[in-house]
């Protein structure tokens, strides 16, 4: 299934992975832009793997054409483009994996980092992405690229899948000393696991998905109070607190935005709450 979302001057595709490695990735996607516009990453609890023969930016900061791992976000990430911008947007648990198979340590969350060992995907790829019509047309080289930058890493870390998924099915509104009892670990080697593992820590993880959870109520609603007791807050003011932290803004200026990226934002939460991504498994990750 595609999704194709036009925002302003920009067309966003959406292609999900039909490969064996749908098991470690959400989905493809393909940016375009006829002048400088702006597409949002935001916490969601996957990451990205950003490719491009074009300058773009992030945060307005320059960025030359390449491969980039972007790693969870703990706030949202601004990119600006003028051409075409390729991603593979890949599953929580499946961050060890790219890691260890380009020779990474923990990266700095919210940062991207160039790499430049991927020997298999050359410019000759990259050009022949570029000129193609549609995401469609260049899947086949996004597969290519996707199995190079997990390099026959597919063994897929069970328990900590199995972890993942018990905190997006509780939308992030549990504790972390309830996740140690859950899982029988200590906190502390709970916290060094997930950090060493997902590259964020299990509360960070939590809050991600709480508060996506939030906005996914919040745009139905109109009571923020009642749809802040719901997503497990303690009261509205924490809710709009950590929202805050988030998005620089309050949940009412969030609901004033009608852009298109902030619709697209919405329905993007939706679809990984009701399953959308991954529909031939029970798990939703």
């Amino acid at each position: 299934m595609i999704d194709i979302i036009y925002l302003y001057s920009m067309c966003i595709t959406e292609l999900k992975s039909k490969s064996e490695l749908s098991q470690f990735t959400e989905s493809y996607w393909m940016l375009t832009a006829n002048t400088w516009g702006e597409y949002t990453l935001i916490p969601d609890g996957t990451f990205n793997v950003i490719i491009t023969t074009n300058l773009f930016k992030i945060q307005n900061k320059q960025y030359r054409a390449g491969v980039y791992l972007c790693p969870q976000l703990s706030c949202p990430m601004t990119i600006k483009t003028t051409g075409k911008l390729f991603g593979v947007r890949l599953k929580a648990f499946s961050y060890q994996n790219v890691l260890n198979t380009n020779g990474l340590k923990e990266i700095v969350t919210n940062g991207v980092i160039e790499l430049t060992n991927l020997k298999c995907f050359s410019i000759e790829n990259l050009s022949t992405m570029q000129e193609a019509d549609s995401l469609g047309d260049c899947l086949g080289e996004l597969e290519l690229f996707n199995y190079q930058i997990l390099r026959k890493e597919y063994t897929i870390n069970t328990d900590l899948r199995d972890k993942v998924n018990f905190i997006l099915d509780k939308k992030g509104a549990i504790s972390v000393q309830d996740l140690s009892t859950e899982f029988g670990i200590s906190r502390q080697a709970l916290h060094k696991s997930f950090k060493m593992k997902l590259g964020i820590s299990p509360k960070a993880l939590c809050d991600t998905w709480r508060l996506n959870n939030y906005l996914n109520l919040i745009a139905g609603k109109d009571n923020l109070t009642t749809c802040a007791i719901d997503a497990g807050f303690y009261d509205q003011a924490h809710s709009i607190n950590t929202f805050k932290q988030f998005w620089q803004k309050n949940p009412s200026g969030y609901l004033s935005d009608k852009s298109p990226i902030i619709t697209h934002i919405n329905d993007t939460i939706y679809k990984r709450f009701t399953n959308y991504y991954d529909p031939e498994v029970n798990s939703v990750f």
